[in-house]
Order: C-alpha cells, then sequence, then structure tokens
C-alpha cells in the first residue's frame, strides 16, 4: 500500500513540478520503466527493444543494463551509461528457434527493474514477432 502511494505521488509530478535543492537543480525523482516493446527478426536473427523510461535528468537517471535470456539461458548482457531523452532502445544479435521463449530485464539506475517475456511464433512470411506477454516489475532489483 505504502509502494503504491509513493508510486502515484511520484508519478502526479510533472517535469517542470520536479523538487528543487538550494540552487535550484532538480532532486532526483526516479519513475519506473514503462512499456517494453519486443520485436524479433526470425532471417535477420536481430532482437529490437524500445521502452519508454521517463526522467526528470537522463544524463543520471537512466537504463543502465539489459539482459536477455533465451529459455531461461542467460545470451546477452548490455551496459549504458546514459539514455537518449525519454526513451530506450536497443537491437541485440540473438538467435532463437520459433517457441523459444525470449526474455529481457531492464534495470534503471534508480534500483527499479522491468521484465518482458516474447515467445518466437513460426510466422510464415513474416520476419517478426512482436508479443508483450508476461510483463513485470521487480521494484526490489
Amino acid at each position: 500500500m505504502v509502494l503504491a502511494c509513493l508510486f502515484f505521488s511520484v508519478m502526479s509530478i510533472s517535469f517542470a513540478d520536479c523538487p528543487r535543492d538550494k540552487a535550484g537543480n532538480c532532486i532526483a525523482v526516479y519513475l519506473p520503466i514503462q512499456n517494453i516493446s519486443l520485436t524479433y527478426g526470425l532471417k535477420t536473427q536481430s532482437l529490437h527493444v524500445a521502452a519508454h523510461h521517463p526522467s526528470v535528468n537522463p544524463s543520471s537517471q537512466y537504463v543502465r543494463m539489459m539482459t536477455v535470456s533465451v529459455n531461461g539461458q542467460q545470451a546477452s548482457t548490455q551496459n549504458y551509461d546514459h539514455q537518449n531523452g525519454q526513451d530506450f532502445s536497443d537491437d541485440v544479435s540473438l538467435k532463437a528457434n520459433p517457441g523459444d521463449v525470449i526474455t529481457v530485464t531492464l534495470y534503471c539506475t534508480g534500483g527499479m527493474s522491468k521484465s518482458q517475456d516474447l515467445t518466437v511464433a513460426a510466422s510464415a512470411g513474416q520476419d517478426t514477432d512482436k508479443v508483450k506477454d508476461k510483463e513485470t516489475d521487480d521494484p526490489s532489483t
């Protein structure tokens, strides 16, 4: 209940209303990663990851790491040192087959993470699968 109240009170702060220190600098307000979208190209063997991650200061509040696994086996870890604007995206070369489950977890500098699963489908005539299922938030990581 307290976490829910904190989440809604933080979400109600607009960037213009960001709390300020005595020098007028915006004090860190960490917002959760939102709307992870995964697209996998069977022909290109490439995974495109996109997410919305609102930040009052993208140079210090950003997606810092992405892990990718296929069927529970770690396949890739990428580290980042900044975020361009309010959105995150990256492409990862990844071998996967129809029926495989790809799991992506994004970690932000505020200590929160969000995971998204994609099940690769055998799509005749299509190069990509775009699935948004099993989206989870894990504020404990």
